[in-house]
């Protein structure tokens, strides 16, 4: 009996379905920034992945004036090889947005916030992207 008693342990322990601790997880990338009449304040909740979905929240403040359009993309400033996606406030000034990450990805590649504010004038800013 103990010939398969103990090696059975081991296979458990081993797989880690005794309690084993679940893995870290990558912290999320804070940063904040002014563009333009807006601070904007980002969360990047996981690193990103080429060819991906980038999940970013972030809020702009103030609320109001409400900007003409806000765009992200992830990649250099000029997005080329990027996609923009045009972002929708959830509420007021709040934002979650999901972000084509390109394949491959430039380096040094950053997230670019562009808003254009009522009068056609447009600010970027950029922040730098945790990468798997």
């Amino acid at each position: 009996m103990s010939r398969f008693l103990i090696p059975a342990t081991c296979l458990i322990l081993a797989c880690g379905l005794l309690g084993a601790a679940e893995p870290a997880k990558t912290p999320a990338a804070k940063a904040t920034m002014d563009i333009g009449a807006w601070k904007a304040a980002v969360v990047i909740p996981a690193p990103a992945a080429a060819g991906k979905a980038l999940d970013v929240d972030f809020t702009l403040t103030p609320a109001t004036p409400k900007p003409k359009t806000v765009r992200l993309w992830v990649g250099k400033a000029d997005a080329r090889g990027s996609v923009k996606v045009k972002a929708e406030a959830e509420a007021a000034g709040d934002y979650c947005v999901g972000v084509e990450v390109p394949d491959p990805l430039p380096e040094q590649a950053q997230l670019w916030i562009a808003i254009e504010g009522a009068d056609g004038a447009i600010s970027k800013g950029a922040v730098t992207v945790p990468v798997k």
